[in-house]
């Protein structure tokens, strides 16, 4: 993940279904922004598929800042680095296939 430097909490969420995506999360880490580490393990984890979201929750309020047109304020990002054109991604667009072997993803922030 690249974070951007400063305090707050990295929270990363999986999703299993586009009907619970980015309303109801089947596993959610979260640590410190700045942490040495920004590598977030998932080790009790169903075989399936997941769809990916990380936040930097900057002031620690549990949410994503938006500004008065919806624009994030705080970091962002999907699986990938795909982003939507117009909201979030579509939750076919930032899923990923988990077999129960070890795997390493890359999530980019965004920040505006």
């Amino acid at each position: 993940m690249d974070i951007a430097p400063g305090a707050g909490q990295i929270h990363v969420a999986l999703y299993d279904s586009e009907a619970k995506f980015l309303k109801e999360h089947v596993y959610s880490q979260s640590i410190n922004a700045d942490s040495s580490s920004n590598e977030v393990r998932f080790s009790d984890l169903k075989e399936g598929e997941y769809a990916i979201c990380v936040i930097h929750d900057e002031n620690e309020n549990g949410e994503l800042d938006k500004n008065f047109f919806g624009i994030p304020k705080e970091g962002f990002g999907f699986l990938n680095g795909v982003m939507g054109r117009y909201g979030p991604p579509k939750y076919d667009e930032v899923k990923i296939r988990w077999t129960g072997e070890s795997q390493k993803v890359v999530v980019p922030l965004r920040y505006y």
